[in-house]
């Protein structure tokens, strides 16, 4: 979506404080991964982390810790946030620019969604292939710009010496569809892609996999299923990881923005536990012609964040 220029837009987001690389991208490309130092203590119960699914956000946000003991969506209008800026030239260059301040998190970078375009080196943090990858000083973004009116993607916030994650989110961004033009009537279908990152309580490892959205506007209702396969951070496969659905999840009055709970419907050798959460998201574009969001979900000592997009 950046290579079709555009002014600020809200975003969405999603962050993970882990001790352990990870990521990743568009359907079909490679992820990161790596072992995780200790087994973290086990989460939660999702429901009580996350409280009720809200609208009430700048763009829709959620935060996890270290060992995943804190697992919250934002519910206000400034604790996280994400915006886009410039119309991709050289002069111009498109901005993403990420804050969080929540839950002891915090966290402030603005990406150069522009020069990440360029050709230049996989950043270690993902095997590459499928999307874009930049750097920003020590800090990693991955990018889906298959999209013409929002983009998606995984950043990576790295402090430590030895490039140890300190801080990993998930965005999806873009020209949000006003309020007014929102599809009062009928359906559609969104197809397109899923990235996020898991941890299994031994391991952390990349998240790909696809996205089918359908929306009853008539109904003010979303509804979606995301196909996820875990991945390390050469493009290798290790296998299926979890189905995730979420059904009924409400669009706000006179908004673009929905919420919802999601949970899981298989299971896998990596994530045998079943895990449940919550999801966050808006339609993109001057008639809803994309949607994008994000996720939070655990169970067990599972915990994982993705986002996802797609379109019409």
């Amino acid at each position: 979506m950046t290579g079709k220029g555009r002014l600020v837009s809200l975003a969405v987001l999603t962050a993970l404080a882990a001790c352990s690389s990870g990521g990743g991208g568009s359907p079909g490309p490679a992820a990161s991964g790596g072992a995780a130092p200790g087994a973290p203590a086990a989460p939660p119960a999702a429901g009580s982390a996350l409280g009720a699914p809200s609208t009430n956000f700048q763009a829709p946000t959620a935060v996890m810790n270290a060992d995943g003991s804190t697992l919250a969506m934002a519910n206000d209008q400034t604790s996280m946030t994400a915006t886009e800026s410039g119309s991709n030239t050289q002069a111009d260059p498109a901005l993403l620019t990420v804050h969080v301040a929540s839950n002891g998190i915090a966290f402030d970078q603005t990406f150069n969604l522009t020069a990440a375009e360029g050709p230049h080196p996989a950043t270690g943090f993902f095997a590459g292939g499928g999307f874009i990858q930049g750097v920003q000083g020590a800090d990693k973004i991955v990018f889906d710009d298959s999209l013409s009116f929002s983009d998606y993607g995984v950043w990576q916030h790295n402090v430590a010496a030895d490039g140890t994650a300190q801080a990993t989110g998930v965005f999806a961004s873009g020209q949000d569809t006003p309020a007014g033009a929102m599809p009062t009537t009928g359906t559609a279908t969104y197809t397109g892609g899923a990235v996020g990152l898991a941890t299994n309580g031994t391991a952390t490892f990349g998240l790909v996999g696809t996205s089918n959205v359908t929306a009853d506007f008539g109904n003010r209702n979303v509804s979606g299923t995301l196909t996820l396969t875990a991945q390390d951070n050469t493009g290798n496969a290790l296998g299926a990881w979890n189905t995730l659905a979420f059904s009924n999840a409400a669009i706000a009055p006179a908004s673009n923005k929905f919420a919802g709970t999601i949970a899981s419907t298989s299971n896998s050798a990596l994530t045998p536990n079943a895990v449940s959460g919550n999801v966050q998201g808006a339609f993109f574009g001057p008639t809803a012609n994309e949607v994008g969001g994000v996720f939070a979900v655990a169970g067990g000592t599972t915990r994982a964040v993705g986002a996802f997009g797609g379109h019409q």
